[in-house]
């Protein structure tokens, strides 16, 4: 090339080191350095990256190999994966022009890869994803179906939401200043593109590239979507944005919620410099241009409804505007702006460089423009507010606000329009990561303190107190007297000699006394009047506002304040608190220099405690939204409460003790209104959905995701853009009733959460929906009327399952991020219904409705301070499998192989015994913590007559905790067992102590049954508790010992009258023989009766009897005869209530048996076929058998013929854990016992073990 150029042009060309030296005549060097330059550009080598997702890059580089060999090719690039780093996908090299063809065939080639998200959530299958099994199962569906397959734990995924950022990020402050409107302009040092704010300000050139200094910066910190969006705001503008417009696009990846261009004047523009004079005219067009540029950039912040923005030192880097003329003209910009501008939402304006240089001229600007005295230096201040903002529909701006004050007119309504619904963000007010604390504009705090305030070490105690200034009165002034001393009542009584004024609202300060204070401020608030609550509100705001003054006049930086009004004034606590909460935000964005900057809400009562936790949880969950905690007074608010067990709050209204919900309606004529279920707030409001900040909207879809059916799936179709659409068409067609998210375009939400219909059950796919966001950590959600429109459901069906999905969903996940759904419907009669129907059940008593009053216990214990661990219901851990393939029905393949293989890992079992529904919480609680931390789910479910213990998770694990529980069930049998026993025995037998009369009195039957079964048991001594007093009884001494101060009394023992006699065949036993086994001669008629029926029920089986042993155990033998007495006095007269039958055992239980009888906690070792109880044979060749008596180590083998209460039966079957019931009407009535064959029964089982009695053991071979 450089021959043909020398040849043609007669010039010489030669290279020295990294440049060309071109020597020609001059009319011809133009010529020449344009063909030069168009070679060099032909023939230099760039890089330029094609993102995709990890899995679409393994799947091309594996699947398509050879079509990125023809890439290579055809376009002479060289291509290679790129899996680390900051952008994964594929890097392409090569010269310019050949990357470009080559780049729009890569990028193809990702889009034919289809992907779907599947989402794994059974309990311990999580879990298993992440150990080497999962990954393996992973290796195995990847190999066999030809898919590639990334795991994500949605904790991983970085979602962008309401006060979460990106990265963390230290910045430090330099100094502040107030400015109009309760604004404030602050220069602080940091990296712009990590910074805490919801708008940042990128210095921009009219071509909008990102060739260095700080707008490459922001291009690289935020990913190619910005350069991506900029390119189409290119095509918009013909290829141009002029100096002083601005423009906003997606912030990307940067942990702002918007990026706004703002193109500043170039140095080579800067002409209007006297020649004579260093001095630049104060009107220069640069400076009026790069004006236009801040204050539009405002403007459209403003505009867009941000409340914090960072601006750069625009123009002073790469474009070389002088540093110092630049910061002076923004600060003057900014402040122009303000003054001119009416308040709104932008509040906090943040002059921001990483430079000490440039921060220090901007901290000279301000120090010019405002003066040494305005202006605050906060380089220890590191707490500022973090609002929230959103994303909107683009929009370019050109011309500046002029100097009188107009601005232009889409501005106006645009402010028009936010003035009824002011947002938490224009209050620059953040919830803090400590519990009961708010941070607010400039550092100041907000905090509730549960304690006595007399004990608080502050600047400032405020004391409420009366007319006659009697600090001996009132619980708060009572407790501050008392820490002071009794000097402060003096010192106060001189103020009122002195004439000080004793007015409601009025203050009287005195030193701190003996407190930690420096002094104490003696307020005087009137009594709360239900018929006039406007007087009590303007005393408590005076009060409030006065406190504040006083002690920012004092320049104290710390002040505490009681409940006031809560005691013997007769102030609701919602009411205090609300009022309280709003004076003081009020305060701070009025005074936003004030040196109060620690303000303290001190309350020891609990009901004002939960009063103050709760309007701290509204400031939390209100923040963007329509509804504002912000002061009302002139809408008049109503509660409605329900429950039972009233209890009479101090706020003169009645509380209800099991409340957990309240409802308010702002205004029966827009339909605002809402509900607390739970922790989640339930806002309903009339309004397009479209229009809502929450984090995400929900949209009722159809399978294939089309946005052009539906009236909200339009309207976002309108509002949101083309990129919500190619979204929609990337995931693919969907199964039915799932639920899928997509980005939200420019809509001013970040997520849309697409209902796939047609649903199985509304409530049950609402419930799924809200389950969604939780695992995807959504904090707010807004949810229209789904299935009111082309479903074509009822909408007051549609209203009841909607808020009965939430009361579920609350009771099921226990939310740890959903704070607030907003019901928002566009048509007015539907917010009618749905504003009645929340009524109605707030009305309707609890055992009425299923889900919002019909599961309340959990919830009922989260509003009264208490737990429920039977409620609680652990959040299933969940995993999203990210499947890739060249078509959809490679995908299904792929989720049908990874069902099959998880399904052999996976349990679902139950567990059917009578003591699942012994379980305590504290059991629950004991069994959760073994289950949870291998992810088994264990859950309670009542089906109405029987309890069950469902068991779900990995099988290894499950394994693992279903013996477990079995351990937990047995103990309870066993402690069952023991409680049965002990009230039959005190049938029988009264225990009785030595009274200082000289008499004798009886302990109660609980108590009796206690003593005699641990002297049958033969133990040396008993302990129990009456009257939180611990007594002993020592059976050998036979006296009994008062542990607490070791005082002795005789007691006895003695049988009641009536009481069962013991059998008279029996032989004598001793007091302390508690058990007997009597040998009986062969040659009595005993022995003779038994052996017989014993042979002839053998039918023919060759047997020797060796022996026949009697068991005499009393206390057995009573319980039998009592539960007999119990049974003949039941059933009709002549039923068989009590029959002879045989049970075959090991010689090893014989003795266990002779003691204790017969234990249904071993049914299953031989046989459950008819349920789990203990059972019995009608012949004794059945229970004979190897099976249910083996032969001993003697050779010999055990029958025991037995006396059973078999009573009325009905034929058996394995799941029973009790009898079943003779009427299914008749809760309280079922039958004795279950047989084989209800007219031939030869098999009898039975669930009490006190059922029967062990009379003889009969040992054979």
């Amino acid at each position: 090339m450089v021959s043909d150029l020398e040849e043609r042009k007669n010039v010489t060309i030669s290279k020295e080191h990294n440049s060309v030296l071109i020597i020609c005549f001059k009319t011809d060097v133009d010529m020449v350095m344009c063909e030069l330059n168009t070679f060099i550009r032909a023939h230099t080598t760039i890089e330029d990256i094609v993102e995709a997702e990890n899995g679409k890059l393994r799947y091309i580089s594996e699947y398509k190999k050879d079509d990125i060999i023809e890439i290579q090719i055809t376009s002479r690039v060289k291509i290679m994966p790129q899996y680390n780093g900051p952008m994964v996908g594929f890097l392409l090299k090569g010269t310019k022009n050949d990357v470009k063809t080559a780049r729009a065939k890569v990028q193809k080639l990702i889009d034919d890869i289809h992907g779907y998200h599947h989402q794994v959530d059974k309990p311990g299958v999580p879990k298993l994803f992440k150990e080497e099994k999962g990954k393996y199962i992973i290796k195995i569906v990847e190999n066999e179906i030809n898919c590639k397959i990334d795991i994500n734990d949605p904790s991983e995924i970085e979602i962008k939401g309401a006060g979460e950022k990106a990265r963390n990020h230290i910045e430090e402050f330099v100094c502040q200043n107030a400015i109009h409107g309760g604004r404030s302009i602050v220069v602080s040092k940091g990296d712009l593109t990590k910074m805490d704010v919801d708008v940042v300000v990128n210095p921009a050139n009219t071509s909008l590239s990102y060739t260095g200094g700080l707008s490459k910066a922001i291009a690289e910190a935020g990913g190619p979507a910005i350069k991506q969006e900029s390119e189409t705001i290119l095509r918009e503008q013909y290829g141009v944005v002029h100096s002083g417009q601005v423009v906003h696009t997606t912030s990307g990846k940067m942990p702002c919620k918007r990026i706004i261009h703002a193109v500043g004047p170039s140095s080579n523009k800067v002409t209007h410099q006297s020649r004579n004079s260093p001095v630049w005219d104060l009107y220069s067009q640069e400076e009026n241009l790069l004006t236009d540029a801040v204050q539009n950039s405002l403007a459209l912040a403003e505009e867009l409804g941000y409340s914090s923005i960072g601006i750069p030192a625009i123009s002073s880097g790469t474009l070389g505007f002088p540093l110092d003329m630049c910061t002076k003209t923004i600060v003057s910009a900014v402040d122009d702006w303000a003054e001119n501008t009416q308040p709104g939402i932008l509040v906090e304006i943040r002059l921001v460089d990483i430079s000490d240089k440039t921060c220090e001229s901007f901290k000279n600007a301000m120090l010019k423009h405002f003066g040494e005295d305005k202006f605050t230096l906060t380089a220890d201040d590191t707490s500022t507010p973090s609002p929230l903002g959103h994303r909107h529909k683009r929009k370019i701006h050109g011309g500046r606000l002029n100097r009188i004050g107009q601005q232009a007119e889409d501005i106006k309504t645009a402010r028009n329009i936010r003035t009824t619904h002011v947002g938490l963000s224009s209050h620059g007010i953040q919830v803090t990561s400590n519990k009961g604390e708010i941070s607010v504009r400039g550092g100041k705090t907000v905090r509730l303190v549960k304690g006595s305030i007399s004990a608080e070490k502050v600047d400032v105690i405020v004391n409420t107190t009366r007319p006659t200034l009697d600090l001996d009165t009132g619980a708060v002034s009572k407790s501050i007297l008392q820490a002071a001393g009794v000097q402060l009542q003096q010192e106060i009584n001189n103020k009122t000699t002195s004439g000080v004024s004793t007015n409601e609202g009025d203050i009287i300060i005195t030193s701190g006394g003996n407190t930690q204070c420096n002094n104490i401020y003696h307020v005087i608030c009137c009594k709360w009047n239900n018929n006039n609550t406007s007087k009590a509100s303007q005393v408590l705001g005076k009060i409030m506002q006065n406190c504040l003054n006083t002690a920012a006049q004092s320049d104290y930086k710390s002040i505490a304040f009681p409940a006031i009004g809560t005691g013997g004034l007769g102030f609701p606590g919602d009411a205090t608190a609300k009022i309280m909460y709003e004076e003081v935000i009020a305060y701070i964005n009025a005074n936003p220099s004030s040196s109060v900057s620690d303000i303290r809400f001190v309350v020891y009562d609990f009901l004002a405690i939960q009063a103050f936790e709760d309007e701290i949880g509204r400031w939390n969950s209100y923040g963007g939204g329509s509804f504002s905690p912000m002061k009302q007074h002139k809408k008049k608010e109503g509660f409605i409460h329900s429950g039972h067990q009233r209890l009479q709050g101090a706020s003169g209204y009645n509380q209800e003790k099991s409340v957990f919900m309240q409802f308010k309606e702002k205004s029966r004529n827009n339909g605002d209104c809402q509900m607390v279920i739970g922790k989640i707030l339930v806002q309903l409001q009339e309004g397009d959905i479209t229009n809502e900040t929450t984090e995400a909207i929900v949209n009722s879809s159809n399978r294939d995701l089309d946005l052009k059916l539906g009236a909200v799936s339009q309207a976002i179709l309108k509002k949101g853009g083309q990129s919500i659409v190619t979204e929609c068409q990337n995931l693919g067609r969907q199964p039915a009733d799932t639920v899928v998210m997509t980005g939200a375009g420019y809509l001013k939400c970040n997520k849309i959460l697409h209902m796939i219909s047609p649903y199985t059950k509304l409530e049950d796919s609402v419930i799924k929906m809200l389950k969604f966001a939780e695992i995807h950590k959504l904090k707010s959600i807004a949810i229209p009327a789904v299935g009111a429109g082309i479903l074509e459901l009822a909408p007051k069906n549609v209203a009841h399952d909607i808020l009965n999905a939430i009361s579920e969903f609350v009771q099921q996940c226990n939310p740890r991020f959903l704070e607030v759904i907003r019901i928002t419907i566009f048509q007015s009669p539907l917010v009618a219904i749905f504003n009645d129907e929340m009524k109605s059940m707030i009305g309707t008593p609890m055992k009425h409705t299923r889900g919002i009053l019909g599961r309340a216990r959990g919830v009922l214990k989260y509003i009264f301070g208490g737990s429920d661990n039977s409620a609680r219901v652990k959040m299933i851990d969940t995993i999203i499998l990210h499947i890739y393939a060249d078509s959809q029905d490679v995908i299904k393949n792929a989720i049908t192989k990874i069902d099959e293989l998880v399904g052999l890992e996976y349990i679902d079992t139950t567990i059917t015994k009578e003591t699942v529904k012994k379980l305590t919480n504290e059991d629950m609680s004991e069994i959760n913590k073994v289950a949870e931390p291998l992810e088994v789910n264990v859950q309670k479910i009542n089906t109405g007559r029987v309890e069950r213990l469902a068991i779900q998770g990995v099988s290894q694990s499950v394994m693992h905790v279903h013996n477990f529980v079995n351990v937990i069930l047995d103990r309870i049998s066993a402690e069952e067992g023991r409680k049965r026993e002990a009230m039959l025995l005190a049938k029988n037998v009264t225990w009785k102590f030595h009274t200082n009369s000289g008499d004798f009195e009886a302990y109660e039957d609980e108590i009796c049954g206690i003593i005699e079964q641990a002297r049958h048991s033969g133990n040396p001594h008993v302990d129990f508790e009456i009257e939180r007093r611990t007594y002993r009884i020592i059976f050998k001494e036979m006296i009994e010992v008062d542990l607490d101060d070791l005082s002795t009394g005789e007691v006895k023992r003695e049988l009641k009258e009536g009481g069962v006699p013991l059998p008279s065949s029996w032989t004598t036993m001793a007091d302390n023989e508690t058990v007997k086994v009597e040998y009986i001669s062969a040659t009595s008629n005993e022995y003779q009766t038994v052996e017989k029926r014993f042979k002839t029920l053998l039918w023919g089986t060759n047997s020797n009897v060796i022996k026949i042993e009697r068991v005499q155990n009393p206390r057995l033998y009573r319980q039998y005869m009592i539960l007999k007495q119990d049974m003949d006095a039941k059933n009709p007269a002549g039923t068989d209530n009590e029959r002879i039958l045989y049970h075959g055992t090991k010689g090893d239980s014989v003795d266990k048996i002779n003691h204790d009888g017969f234990n249904r906690s071993f049914c299953g070792k031989n046989a459950t076929v008819y349920g789990e109880g203990s059972y019995f044979a009608l012949d004794s060749k059945y229970s004979a058998r190897s099976t249910y008596s083996p032969v001993d180590s003697n050779g010999q083998k055990h029958v025991y013929q037995c006396k059973v209460l078999t009573g009325v039966f009905t034929v058996g079957h394995e799941s029973l854990v009790i009898p079943p019931y003779k009427n299914p009407n008749k809760s309280y009535d079922r039958y004795d016992s279950v047989v084989d064959d209800e007219k031939n029964p030869k098999i009898f089982v039975v669930f009490n073990d006190a059922m029967a009695y062990p009379e003889y053991n009969i040992t054979f071979k």
